[in-house]
């Protein structure tokens, strides 16, 4: 373990290293438009982000070591730590907005810590005689990583199609992305299922499982949501300076994120299960289209057509739908999947937990105004709806999923 934490650490100062060298280039591509205090704020900020690159990387890695002895309540437990740490350093420091990155940091830093101590005191059950294949190990990292600096091309070409988007679109747009990101990142149970998906003995089954089960999972969120999403905007504007609106246009991004993160729910552990298979030129391929397409489709949409950032929005929709089919398609030669009336099932069992978030919405608008009060009342009706259907499906359909 002393050797992974070495060469850890001597990644993140290499990557805070080529950080300092490339941010004032990116900040150079990325500020296109901005005005020049704008753009000297931008450049400004690389020293708030330097902690959360350099702390950043060691807390993922020390979490993956952690999920490869499967002690997934430490892993998710540290999860709360980073959130509460993150949390308290902001409200207390929040002067300026580069603090934000540096109470992100924080919350790395006694999150590492938090799992540290869990190993040196034995507490997770390590073994020092455990080794680690560094050769392999590298390389593969090597080669994701380069796809990934490959795939982060389009969100350049996105950047230069968000230079036609109206005044207050790009806040709107990271609004919604950030929201979408953080339900994403808990609908995949911070990629905890990478584990049990490792191990080559039935993996199809546990493969289709996970699938089928991230599925109902993103169904039932998005069902929930999308009826909603302009009582969560409200909610969480609700002390900001904002109009209706801004409130009308942020909760439209969000409806397509919504949808789009159906997609994305479902193909993220093919992408992970092709990951691991070392299969990296689909992941260049499907990279090269989505570059294409954020190209051909933000000219048509965005500076053609001028749909602006309802234009952006609807291309990463596009991509994450030709994403998972795309994952689909490419793991067919590896194991199969699926049968067509599941997906037909699918569709039936969405369409149902959308009538009732529909449902649900409607009776609460009847005795609450919109925002906080609307939510929760529907809240209060579509959850035991919910649970009441999965108990009576249960034993019909659970053998899917086991």
């Amino acid at each position: 373990m002393g050797w992974y934490l070495v060469v850890t650490l001597f990644v993140a100062i290499g990557a805070a290293a080529i950080f300092l060298v490339l941010f004032p280039l990116v900040s150079l591509l990325y500020g296109a438009g901005f005005s020049d205090g704008d753009a000297e704020l931008l450049r400004s900020l690389s020293v708030d982000f330097l902690p959360l690159v350099v702390l950043g990387i060691p807390y993922f890695a020390v979490s993956a070591a952690v999920k490869c002895l499967w002690k997934f309540g430490w892993a998710f437990s540290a999860e709360i730590v980073l959130m509460l740490g993150s949390i308290g350093f902001i409200y207390f420091e929040h002067d300026r907005v580069g603090l934000i990155a540096v109470g992100y940091a924080f919350g790395y830093l006694i999150a590492t810590l938090f799992l540290l101590s869990g190993l040196s005191a034995g507490g997770l059950g390590f073994s020092r005689n455990a080794q680690f294949k560094f050769r392999p190990l590298l390389k593969r990292a090597t080669q994701h990583y380069g796809a990934l600096q490959y795939a982060s091309l389009t969100s350049v070409v996105e950047r230069i199609w968000l230079s036609y988007v109206p005044h207050g679109g790009i806040s709107g747009l990271g609004v919604s992305q950030q929201l979408i990101m953080g339900l994403s990142g808990v609908l995949s149970f911070r990629d905890a299922y990478l584990v049990p998906l490792a191990e080559r003995g039935n993996r199809e089954k546990r493969l289709r499982g996970l699938i089928l089960m991230m599925a109902i999972l993103s169904s039932v969120v998005v069902a929930f949501l999308l009826p909603l999403a302009e009582d969560v905007i409200k909610v969480l504007f609700q002390y900001g300076k904002v109009t209706e609106t801004d409130v009308g246009m942020v909760s439209n991004i969000f409806s397509i994120g919504l949808i789009g993160m159906l997609a994305s729910a479902m193909a993220n552990p093919l992408w992970r299960f092709l990951q691991m298979e070392g299969n990296h030129r689909i992941f260049m391929v499907f990279y090269t289209f989505t570059l294409s397409s954020t190209f051909v489709l933000g000219w048509l949409l965005v500076r053609y057509l001028g749909y602006g950032v309802y234009g952006v929005a609807s291309i990463a929709l596009l991509n994450s739908a030709v994403g998972c089919l795309f994952a689909f398609i490419a793991i067919r030669g590896t194991c199969n999947l699926f049968r067509l009336r599941w997906f037909f099932m699918l569709v039936g069992v969405f369409v149902l937990l959308g009538a009732i978030g529909m449902a649900s919405r409607y009776l609460s608008g009847l005795f609450f105004v919109p925002g906080f009060f609307r939510s929760l009342g529907a809240a209060s009706v579509y959850v035991p709806v919910v649970v009441t259907l999965g108990v009576l499906l249960k034993k019909r359909y659970w053998h899917l999923v086991a």
